[in-house]
Formats: structure tokens, sequence, C-alpha cells
């Protein structure tokens, strides 16, 4: 790192907060994962993998890389041509299914690539839980969306994004909390 130095004075019977100290690598790895990427990306829970959109002659492909030196970038997917330009990517919370929208649908993938379900959700992305449930919303409908049966579950009208935890899924609306029960969609207001 770079040395960093500040005097402090300190004195009998007071106390201080040091704030503003950046540290930094004085001389920082990087590695490129593509010189076409569109934007979307996403990390893994656990940080150890990354996952991007990158265009080139065979199309918008979905692309993922561990993060690390002498990591090489995998190709997952070529997305369907009609699918259009992906905007947002999220990636379950075990990383074995990744999430791609485009503004008017959502294709959940495997991590091999292989495609297990579309969302009729201009946006959608994992919701934090244990399982692979996705969150979308749909003007002011919140919808949960199980993959890979695709039932669906109506979440409490709120402006605020809901989280997950575990198998619940929080929505807060006014002073109200609800808890949604991904495996049984039943719904508690707290």
């Amino acid at each position: 790192s770079i040395p960093y130095q500040k005097t402090v004075t300190v004195s009998s019977g007071t106390a201080i907060l040091e704030e503003d100290i950046l540290l930094f690598l004085k001389e920082p790895k990087v590695h490129v994962l593509s010189e076409t990427s569109s934007g979307a990306m996403a990390l893994s829970a656990n940080s150890r993998q990354v996952f991007y959109a990158s265009s080139d002659s065979a199309g918008t492909s979905l692309w993922q890389s561990q993060l690390g030196v002498g990591a090489t970038p995998q190709r997952l997917t070529v997305l369907p041509p009609d699918f259009g330009t992906m905007s947002d990517i999220s990636v379950s919370s075990d990383a074995t299914r990744v999430a791609v929208s485009n503004g008017r649908a959502t294709l959940v993938l495997s991590s091999a690539g292989v495609q297990v379900a579309t969302a009729t959700l201009p946006r959608a992305v994992f919701s934090g839980t244990r399982t692979d449930t996705l969150i979308g919303r749909t003007g002011e409908q919140w919808t949960l969306v199980d993959i890979p049966s695709g039932k669906q579950t109506a979440l409490p009208t709120t402006a605020v994004a809901p989280t997950g935890s575990g198998d619940f899924v929080y929505a807060a609306v006014g002073q109200t909390i609800s808890r949604v029960d991904v495996r049984t969609s039943a719904v508690t207001t707290l």
C-alpha cells in the first residue's frame, strides 16, 4: 500500500474520531473481461464470480468469469436474437441460476447457460432467499416467481423493493410489514 501519514493530537479525557482515511494498493491489478461489454453485470453472493453481457459477431452473450489472477471468462450462452438489449443481470444466492432482463421480460438460465424459465417481468432479481425465487415489478405490483415451476405470488403494493432472507421475502407498506414464505406463498402481517 501507499504510505499514509496524519498527525493527531490526543488530549486527556477526550475522544477523537478520525475519518476520510483512504487506503488502496499502490499498483492495482486490472483484468479486462471484455472490450465490448454492454454494462450489465452482477457479482455472485460470495463475490468470487462476475457475470456480464458482451456483444460480438455471434450476438449478445452472457459471460461468467472467476475473479482472480489468470481467470478465463467463459461464454455461458448467446441470447436469442429477439431478446434485444440486456438491461439487468441477477445471480441467485448459490450462483446456480442467472436472471437476465431486457425491460420487457426476464430469462432465467442455469449457471451452465441453459434456459430454465421465462418471466414476463421487465426487470427481475433473485430475492436473496435460499430458493430460486425471482422478484419483479410490473407497474405498482411486486410479484414473486418460483423457478422452475413458474408459480407467481403477488406481494402487497409498496414503493420500496421487497427484500429476502432465508426462505422469506419481506415487504413494507407504510407502518405494516408483510412476510411471504416463498415455499408456501403464505403471507403474514407482522
